[in-house]
């Protein structure tokens, strides 16, 4: 059918796509859906929905993890199709369970004793490149941060990490470089120390203390966000007394001297850091201690002036705001609570202006705690916030605009300060292209 040359060609064309769908086969057949998994009041067995582009799914639940979940935790792994989920429950203790795309295993406790719940004292990330699972959360027994790791089968045993004081760590973040199997994390306790640690897929760095009088332990008053073409980590947090939030640079290999950002106006009470996935510039937000909520962007190098969005933000002992990317970068959405509405307001950012204010989709009785994450669907943006009377509400940036919302849960139980839910998305697989060839001469 072909000249031998031609064949011989086509073979080779065919042995190099054969080896690139066989490094991306993992993560992409067959792909799980975006996911969101939740609480449900009163009830030991999570919820989850199931994202089609359109609509979300009825409910299905998980297996009993013994008691109510009031921190919900979902990870997506970015080389296999598993969902990590991690449970922070009113026994004070800490659940794992994956999922495989057809079934969750049941609960794993990997701690048993945080000695709280009302904050954040675990968290879990997988790493970009291997796809192992890492875990961290305050052990109280120890009064140390415990440490596991999964690569898709058993979870390993226990490792502690010591701080430099063992008083009890209420927020745990992680947060994973894109590039690399390095995750940076973040630890604070409850004297207000600010500490962090550099993961490098295989064990913890040197513990740094970053700030010894931080703004409030019992708020998520620091964030972490890589940037996208660098890798370098930035870090912000906020010191009291002090109206400027501080800054550290992880190059890699050294933290720079602590910096200060603009002034937001007032102390920051609740701040985040949201990379844009096609350039180094990372958003930042903060609600302070005046209820207002303030934005500027990171370019690399500097700080834009600071802007505040609203002065109406009802509350500042939870995060009544989130913003992120859609997938190409080119445009940002933030939405938040407003005492003066109660349906969320939202803005959207075009890479150099933030739009002007309008309201989202109503909502019963105002927004409490926010989540924003990238859709898979080009240009889209996935929101999920709980309302005044704990329901869960889902809508969609669509790429002008706000979709209507849909009450996927009416009552999460908990309390209005926690987050007991969480999406997951499918990541960003690269397409596949032939990028060499080599023409073998043909046998005689």
């Amino acid at each position: 059918m072909f000249g031998p040359r031609l064949s011989t060609l086509l073979a080779e064309l065919l042995v190099v796509f054969a080896a690139l769908t066989s490094a991306t086969r993992a993560a992409a057949d067959p792909p799980i859906p975006p996911t969101l998994v939740y609480s449900r009041g009163g009830s030991p067995s999570p919820r989850s929905n199931t994202w089609n582009g359109q609509s979300w799914s009825s409910a299905t639940a998980l297996p009993s993890f013994g008691a109510q979940p009031i921190w919900v935790v979902l990870q997506r792994c970015p080389t296999r199709n598993e969902l990590a989920l991690m449970t922070l429950d009113d026994a004070q203790d800490v659940n794992i369970s994956f999922f495989d795309g057809n079934a969750w295993t049941l609960p794993n406790e990997i701690c048993s004793n945080t000695s709280l719940h009302n904050d954040r004292c675990a968290m879990i990330a997988y790493e970009s490149k291997s796809g192992d699972l890492l875990m961290v959360y305050w052990n109280a027994d120890l009064k140390k941060l415990g440490v596991r790791t999964s690569s898709g089968g058993a979870i390993s045993a226990e490792i502690p990490l010591a701080l430099p004081s063992n008083k009890k760590v209420r927020f745990v973040r992680l947060e994973s470089k894109a590039t690399t199997d390095e995750i940076m994390m973040l630890a604070m306790n409850d004297a207000n120390d600010l500490y962090a640690a550099v993961w490098n897929g295989n064990a913890f760095g040197t513990v740094t203390t970053l700030e010894t009088k931080a703004k409030t332990d019992g708020n998520e008053c620091f964030d972490a966000a890589y940037e996208s073409i660098s890798g370098d980590c930035l870090v912000v947090y906020s010191e009291k007394k002090e109206n400027a939030p501080r800054y550290r640079i992880w190059d890699g290999a050294t933290w720079t001297p602590e910096l200060s950002m603009p002034s937001v106006g007032g102390e920051g009470m609740w701040l985040r850091l949201v990379s844009n996935p096609k350039t180094d510039e990372v958003l930042f937000g903060s609600i302070d201690s005046n209820k207002n909520l303030n934005v500027s962007q990171w370019n690399g190098q500097a700080w834009a002036t600071t802007q505040q969005l609203s002065s109406n933000i009802p509350f500042n002992d939870r995060r009544g705001f989130d913003m992120a990317y859609n997938r190409g970068g080119d445009t940002a959405v933030i939405v938040f609570a407003e005492s003066t509405s109660p349906s969320p307001q939202w803005r959207a950012w075009s890479g150099s202006t933030w739009s002007s204010q309008q309201s989202g989709p109503s909502i019963s009785g105002g927004a409490m705690f926010v989540q924003a994450i990238t859709s898979d669907t080009p240009g889209q943006i996935l929101f999920a916030l709980s309302d005044q009377n704990l329901g869960l509400n889902v809508f969609r940036w669509t790429g002008t605009g706000m979709s209507n919302n849909a009450v996927v849960e009416s009552w999460l139980g908990g309390d209005q300060k926690v987050e007991q839910f969480m999406i997951a998305v499918p990541p960003e697989t690269a397409k596949k292209r032939i990028t060499r060839w080599r023409e073998v001469p043909r046998a005689e």
